[in-house]
């Protein structure tokens, strides 16, 4: 518990977009291309929780219904420097 604390990755020193949840794939590329349009810097989007498949509660894959191309949504929310972030919990 001694010495210098490390430092944070850099894209977590800018801009992070989180709220709530998002309902689907949809409304997460509206979410990045609104950013873009305004040209505000956007460095990381935060997809929290329930984006498992209904009735799987804390599973921690996509639910293909509603986030069908995961690749997607990272190569059009990562021109250049953005970083995909999924959040995990422990029991």
């Amino acid at each position: 518990m001694t010495g210098r604390p490390p430092m944070l990755p850099k894209a977590l020193l800018g801009y992070v977009q989180s709220k709530e949840r998002y309902v689907d794939q949809t409304e997460v590329l509206d979410t990045i291309r609104e950013f873009g349009d305004r040209s505000i810097p956007l460095d990381v989007i935060v997809l929290d929780w329930r984006t498992w498949p209904e009735g799987l509660w804390g599973q921690k894959s996509l639910d293909g219904d509603r986030f069908p191309d995961p690749r997607l949504m990272i190569e059009e929310g990562s021109p250049g420097k953005r970083k995909e972030v999924s959040i995990t919990r422990s029991g």
